[in-house]
């Protein structure tokens, strides 16, 4: 299901990209820009989603969005600028690569968190009990692919 609102819009990244604007015959075009949004904020969401956060993040988390909104503006000015005619080779490319990747893994990591955003409890339970036998592999308890 598409989220209902965007994290981050066009002219956050044209705002974040010093002298980049965007039309409709630029490289990347305004609607790849937009596409470049949607595209850092469900890999954002998938993210947040692991974390037992319920997403899309709610408009009253008005924390938790401004954070996202910050985010995914890093995110998808990454995509942008690798989708400019410089690619890879642009400085802002590697600079926003390199920080899109660490709020990712800082998230992941629990260094970083959203305030306000409500968690979901999910039902989670090991298929093997952890320390039992059958958590570890051996040949008496391995199937054969056939």
């Amino acid at each position: 299901m598409p989220r209902p609102y965007s994290y981050a819009a066009l002219s956050d990244i044209t705002g974040y990209i010093a002298g980049a604007t965007f039309g409709a015959s630029t490289r990347p075009t305004a609607s790849q820009v937009v596409n470049s949004i949607e595209l850092s904020a469900d890999e954002l969401d998938s993210l947040l989603s692991r974390l037992d956060y319920a997403v899309p993040i709610p408009t009253g988390a008005t924390q938790s969005m401004d954070m996202a909104r910050g985010w995914v503006t890093v995110g998808g000015a990454y995509r942008a600028a690798m989708a400019m005619p410089q690619g890879k080779e642009s400085k802002h490319a590697d600079a926003y690569g390199r920080e899109w990747k660490a709020l990712l893994e800082s998230l992941e990591g629990g260094k970083r968190s959203l305030p306000d955003a409500p968690k979901i409890k999910r039902a989670r339970s090991p298929a093997v009990a952890p320390g039992s036998e059958e958590s570890t592999f051996t040949r008496a308890n391995a199937q054969t692919l056939r």
